[in-house]
């Protein structure tokens, strides 16, 4: 039996080895001859949903489900395995970590989730789920911490889900953005401005405090670090083009009135 399990999971690397979608393409392309069907692999618990410009050579992806996190945070992404016939064994992984940022070009820097398996014999790597199941519905979350050297940006990943038995093979893959937002963007709107200063000003003092209530430095509390980072920061955006100056300089000064 422990041959056979095996066995099944070489199978279903090498096919997730020859399957691995380029920036923009769907693994349903190559995979519908194994059962690919939407809604067997579902992102939840994300942001929003965007479409973001994309730069010149990278396929525009429509809109898609997005997790925002701020450089130098931590995000959990979930997604649901459904659909599946019973007593199929399967795995979900996590990939295109090796893709830069869609909008300008940066790379992804992260700490990646230690409960799942690296296979590092993939590029870009990819992360599979720590063990092999048979029940399905099923939900798995990822943790990845943003380092903060990443600049903000979309990257794009997806979730896949492969059958180890009957059929092996990718079944079902949903692609989403990871977006990078600045330092002290508490808005979440991709530019550190007014609106996060007003933020921070009404959560002031607040402890067990997120990155969305002001916190931007990870330590649970608002305070003036927070309100030194919101002046450092102020301007940035995704990209980061130099027209946002003047309101930078503006910005500045109202932060130094305040203190």
């Amino acid at each position: 039996m422990r041959a056979c399990v095996i066995a099944l999971v070489v199978s279903f690397l090498c096919h997730v080895s020859l399957g691995h979608p380029g920036s923009g393409a769907n693994c349903g392309a190559c995979h519908n001859h194994m059962g690919y069907a939407p809604g067997v692999t579902t992102v939840k618990n994300f942001t929003l949903t965007a479409d973001p410009k994309e730069m010149a050579g990278k396929t525009d992806l429509g809109t898609l489900k997005v997790y925002q996190v701020p450089r130098g945070g931590t995000a959990t992404l979930t997604v649901e395995v459904n659909g599946l016939a019973a007593g199929n064994a399967y795995a979900t992984d996590l990939g295109d970590f090796g893709q830069t940022g869609v909008v300008g070009g940066n790379s992804l820097v992260f700490r990646a989730d230690t409960t799942w398996t690296k296979l590092s014999s993939q590029t870009p790597n990819y992360y599979v789920t720590p063990k092999y199941t048979f029940d399905v519905p099923r939900t798995f979350t990822y943790t990845i911490g943003v380092n903060p050297s990443t600049l903000p940006d979309y990257y794009e990943m997806f979730f896949q889900t492969g059958v180890l038995s009957t059929v092996p093979g990718i079944h079902g893959m949903e692609q989403f953005y990871l977006q990078v937002l600045p330092v002290s963007d508490a808005s979440g709107d991709s530019i550190v401005d007014f609106k996060d200063y007003i933020v921070l000003e009404g959560n002031f003092g607040k402890t067990g405090a997120t990155w969305q209530q002001g916190d931007s430095t990870g330590d649970g509390v608002v305070n003036f670090q927070d309100y030194v980072n919101l002046e450092l920061n102020f301007g940035q955006t995704v990209p980061e083009p130099a027209t946002l100056a003047v309101l930078a300089m503006g910005g500045l000064a109202m932060l130094r009135r305040r203190k």
